[in-house]
């Protein structure tokens, strides 16, 4: 696991979509936490079936995020 913590401090867009779907809640919020995270990929989080609550409930938490009509 500390492995894939320190992975989704500084992914790469294709890292990033595979580690926000992780199970373990901490990968997945880390990676969505990464400064690199656009709008555009906020909106395909938002709108995927399979994140946990978590990360859903950190999407609803940014007000930056939130703001945008389709997340």
């Amino acid at each position: 696991m500390p492995i894939r913590l320190k992975l989704s401090r500084n992914a790469s867009p294709t890292l990033r979509r595979i580690l926000i779907r992780d199970i373990n809640t901490n990968v997945a919020v880390s990676t969505l936490l990464n400064s690199a995270f656009n709008e555009d990929e906020v909106e395909q989080l938002a709108s995927s079936r399979n994140v946990i609550d978590e990360v859903l409930t950190m999407l609803a938490k940014k007000r930056e995020w939130v703001s945008r009509y389709n997340v």
